[in-house]
């Protein structure tokens, strides 16, 4: 199965991709973020807002891939 979206851990950075037209529209959906957070298709996230966000993503049935 593929993932929706793909999670680097920077340390105090957490960068986000979303993968599919799906995952692009739940960020939109449910993420307020500002235009300098998005950079090179990752929305990049202080770490301690991180987890709370990948457990929603997930609660909401999404596949996440951590590299």
């Amino acid at each position: 199965m593929q993932n929706d979206f793909l999670v680097i851990d920077h340390g105090s950075i957490v960068a986000i991709r979303p993968l599919t037209d799906e995952a692009e529209q739940w960020l939109d959906d449910n993420v307020a973020a500002e235009a300098w957070q998005w950079l090179g298709g990752f929305l990049c996230v202080d770490h301690r807002c991180a987890a709370p966000l990948i457990a929603g993503i997930e609660a909401d049935g999404f596949k996440t891939g951590h590299a």
